[in-house]
């Protein structure tokens, strides 16, 4: 678009929704060419003029063909996935830093806390500290786990890291995990080759982490007999073990499984 495109969009998509909506659509198409790594330097200029002309960096951009339950989803505000089809929620899913830096978001916006559980670095998530504080970890820290354990091998060493970085950079406490999310953990912890890295070993010392992580959280992770027969390898200590044993919220056979870990420990500390 040429510039006098952009100074006629200023002036008049205001009055004109479908102006409006291709004007958004071009600050779309704009971070669609970062994404593609052509001209993107470019792109950024074109995000900036697509702004200036008035284009809504919190617009809807999901097309029209999309699922009917991505509608429903489209309609929740609060929902990841909704802000995920924003100029906005495209850029912190990217993890584009500088395209964050371009929009000029602003805190205080109803859909702004959303956008932390698209987050994949510690870069984006630093960036929208700076702009509004989180305020609730859960949401980003369910879908660390779930990015962290949705291909062949767990990249557990990945989970760690980002999950340790958000609660140590936001102050906030892990008071729970989602039921989806602890079934994710799991699987992970159980299927890291052993000794293959240590991360499954960090993972659980982060989850011990009483500053960072309710006891409770331990708990429902671990409380699986395939990983409480792996307690020592996990770095499990007895107070852990005894922590899952006197659960009433846990399966009989994980209490048993904890139990059997703390016999076995105390026959070899004799």
């Amino acid at each position: 678009m040429r510039r006098s495109g952009y100074g006629f969009m200023k002036r008049h998509a205001h009055e004109d929704p479908a102006l409006q909506r291709e004007l958004n659509r071009g600050l779309g198409f704009a971070i669609e060419d970062r994404r593609r790594h052509e001209r993107r330097d470019r792109a950024l200029k074109a995000m900036s003029l697509c702004l200036w002309a008035g284009a809504d960096p919190w617009a809807d951009l999901h097309e029209p063909w999309d699922s009917p339950e991505e509608d429903e989803e489209a309609d929740d505000v609060a929902s990841p996935w909704w802000v995920f089809t924003t100029p906005a929620g495209m850029v912190v899913s990217d993890g584009d830093v500088e395209a964050l830096r371009v929009l000029r978001l602003k805190a205080g916006s109803p859909r702004f806390q959303a956008l932390y559980a698209l987050v994949e670095s510690p870069e984006m998530f630093d960036a929208l500290m700076r702009i509004e504080p989180l305020v609730d970890p859960h949401p980003l820290v369910d879908n660390v786990i779930r990015r962290s354990v949705d291909g062949a091998r767990a990249r557990l060493w990945s989970a760690e890291a980002m999950l340790r970085h958000v609660l140590e950079g936001s102050g906030k406490r892990l008071e729970r995990l989602g039921d989806w999310a602890v079934r994710l953990a799991r699987r992970g912890l159980a299927t890291e080759h052993r000794g293959y890295d240590g991360s499954a070993r960090r993972l659980v010392a982060l989850l011990r982490s009483r500053a960072l992580v309710a006891e409770e959280v331990l708990v429902q992770v671990v409380a699986t007999p395939t990983l409480l027969e792996r307690h020592r390898e996990l770095g499990l200590t007895r107070a852990d073990l005894e922590l899952v044993a006197g659960s009433a919220q846990i399966a009989k056979s994980a209490a048993a499984a904890a139990r059997r870990a703390l016999r076995n420990r105390r026959r070899r500390s004799r």
